[in-house]
């Protein structure tokens, strides 16, 4: 959970460690079967990485870089760490 605090970076740094836990821990290797299993990488840790792996080797390609850029301005912006609330927190810290 978010533990309210004034400064809105420290803020925005725990909303990004959530949707990083949620996206390993629910997403990816949660449920049964889990994506990572679903994506035929296997079942473990070991397995992520894998996965994670083959990800970055496509991260030129444009389509796939445009689907999952997407998709994760999608999934920040609904943390509230979209663009505009990135912003929001710069300015407020620069006082």
């Amino acid at each position: 959970s978010i533990v309210p605090n004034d400064n809105p970076n420290i803020e925005m740094a725990q909303r990004h460690h959530m949707v990083q836990e949620t996206m390993v821990y629910d997403v990816y290797l949660g449920g049964d079967p889990n994506l990572v299993s679903q994506s035929g990488f296997g079942d473990d840790e070991q397995a992520y990485v894998r996965m994670q792996m083959i990800m970055a080797e496509h991260t030129q390609d444009p389509l796939v870089s445009q689907y999952v850029g997407t998709a994760m301005m999608e999934i920040l912006k609904a943390a509230g760490l979209d663009q505009q609330a990135l912003q929001a927190a710069a300015a407020s810290s620069q006082g």
